[in-house]
C-alpha cells in the first residue's frame, strides 16, 4: 500500500508537475527505475523484473486514474509469490526428509 502511494499516487505526480516538459511516459520510466531501486536487496534479476513491473503498474495508475485497484493487485501478486515460496520450503522440507530415510 506504501509503495502505491509513494511511487504511483504521488511520485507521478510530482514528476509531471516538477517537470511539465517531460512526456507521461519518461515519467512512468523514471518512477519506474526508482520503485526498483527500492528493491535492490532482492538481487539485479529481481530489480529488472521490479522495473518491468513497476512501470506496468504505472500505466496501470494512468489507465484507471486510480491507486486502489493496484493497492489490491499488489498484494495479490504479493500474497501469491508468498504461497509459492511456502510450498518450495514445503517441498524441500518433504524432499530431506525422503534422503534422510
Amino acid at each position: 500500500m506504501t509503495e502505491e502511494i509513494i511511487y504511483r499516487g504521488f511520485l507521478i505526480y510530482a514528476l509531471s508537475q516538477l517537470f511539465p516538459d517531460f512526456s507521461i511516459w519518461f515519467v512512468l520510466i523514471i518512477s519506474s527505475i526508482l520503485f526498483s531501486l527500492a528493491h535492490t536487496y532482492q538481487g539485479f534479476p529481481n530489480v529488472i523484473r521490479t522495473t518491468i513491473f513497476g512501470f506496468f503498474i504505472a500505466v496501470l495508475y494512468i489507465g484507471l486514474g486510480s491507486i486502489i485497484p493496484l493497492i489490491l493487485f499488489h498484494f495479490l501478486v504479493d500474497y501469491i509469490a508468498k504461497i509459492g515460496e511456502i510450498s518450495e520450503e514445503k517441498a524441500e522440507s518433504f524432499q530431506s526428509i525422503n534422503k534422510n530415510l
